[in-house]
């Protein structure tokens, strides 16, 4: 009787364990395009940075 709950109580841990990897993978696949997203952001301001010479760093472009 204790074998049978032992293999029912290791089926249950398994199962938890794949479905808390499942749901993190998923999770790691939907924050991704936010953060390309973001890259993208960067690019715009960094062209916004260099079009407005009064920012910080302006010197940079300021050649």
């Amino acid at each position: 009787m204790k074998d049978i709950f032992d293999s029912l109580l290791l089926i249950l841990l398994t199962l938890l364990y794949l479905f808390i990897f499942i749901k993190l993978i998923k999770y790691v696949k939907t924050r991704r395009p936010k953060k390309a997203l973001k890259a993208e952001e960067i690019k715009d301001y960094d062209k916004i940075k260099r079009k407005n010479p009064h920012t910080r760093n302006a010197d940079e472009y300021n050649h």
